[in-house]
């Protein structure tokens, strides 16, 4: 629950005190349009709690790559899919 107790000095949410989850800010990938991109930037902008920072296509492509690599692990970790062995994997890329 988010009440009063739960935030900072400066009014931000403390997560941990929240929902026992230990991040204070999120950090958000937003696929948009060229045409709207600077619209969209701007809106954020004003908003004192954002800060909008646009990142490259290819930096996008490796936060996703990452987090499908995160979330390949996991499941992997709960039984739900069988990752490749790292010999497979260095024979795969050798061919």
């Amino acid at each position: 629950m988010i009440n009063d107790n739960t935030r900072d000095n400066s009014g931000h949410i403390n997560h941990a005190l929240a929902n026992n989850i230990y991040f204070t800010s999120m950090k958000l990938i937003v696929d948009v349009k060229e045409n709207k991109a600077e619209f969209l930037l701007e809106v954020l902008r004003n908003f004192s709690f954002v800060k909008a920072t646009p990142i490259s296509e290819e930096k996008a492509k490796i936060i996703s790559d990452l987090k499908e690599a995160v979330d390949e692990v996991k499941l992997a970790k709960e039984g739900k899919i069988q990752l490749q062995s790292a010999e497979d994997f260095l024979n795969e890329i050798e061919d």
